[in-house]
This record gives structure tokens, C-alpha cells and sequence, in this order.
């Protein structure tokens, strides 16, 4: 799936499997209003270009890209376990709930600690 320049809406859920690959690019913004599972290679917005959620995001693949990602309506990464990794700049709206799941207590062989880098991260618990 690619969007190229302007706007595109997209709705109904998107369930993005294995071997494929969602990419936004050419200063374009994708809003995604429904729910979207992300089990691509790849889920990519170029420089100069967006992807809105506003529906539940999930799944274990990354998301690539040097554009804008907003998550409106609850982000849930992985497949319990998984690594997710996130290149993007990534905004969390108001009503986003972000939600992780820990395999225990002590980081190691199956628990990985959260990584961020050169970013502003705020919890409420």
C-alpha cells in the first residue's frame, strides 16, 4: 500500500502481514481510522510526510522513516514478546492509551527494558 502526495483517508481495519509494506512518502498524510495491525517488513513515512492512527495500532513490525506518526487511539506494540522499533518522530494524542506488556521484573533473556533515544518521554501511572 503507498501513498504518494496530498491527502488520503483510509477506512475499515488494515491488517498488514508479513512481506508486505505500508509506505507514505512524497509530502503526503495518511489517516488511518480504524483499527491497524502492522505485521509488515515495514510501515514507512518518508521525510515531509505524516501517518495518522486514530484507532487501535498493533503488531510487531517497525515503523520507518524520518516523518511524523501520531497515535490518536491507543498503541499497543508487539506480539507479546516482541522489538519494536520506531524511527519516526512519534506524537501520542490526549485520548491514546499506550500500552506494554512486561514478561517479569528483572531485565534479561526475556525481559527487554524500554530503549528511547533523543526523545521527551512522560508517564502517568
Amino acid at each position: 500500500m503507498n501513498f504518494s502526495g496530498g491527502n488520503t483517508d483510509v477506512f475499515g481495519v488494515v491488517n498488514s502481514t508479513a512481506g508486505t509494506r505500508v509506505i507514505i512518502s512524497g509530502g503526503s498524510t495518511a489517516t488511518f481510522y480504524d483499527a491497524f495491525t502492522n505485521n509488515a517488513n515495514e510501515v514507512r513515512t518518508s521525510a515531509n510526510s505524516a501517518t495518522v492512527f486514530f484507532g487501535l495500532v498493533n503488531g510487531a513490525g517497525p515503523f520507518t522513516g524520518t516523518g511524523e506518526v501520531y497515535y490518536e487511539g491507543g498503541y499497543s506494540p508487539g506480539n507479546s514478546p516482541a522489538l519494536v522499533t520506531t524511527e519516526s518522530s512519534i506524537f501520542f494524542g490526549n485520548n491514546n492509551t499506550l500500552t506494554m506488556e512486561i514478561g517479569g521484573i528483572v531485565a534479561g533473556s526475556t525481559v527487554k527494558e524500554p530503549v528511547f533515544s533523543i526523545c521527551e518521554v512522560s508517564v502517568t501511572f
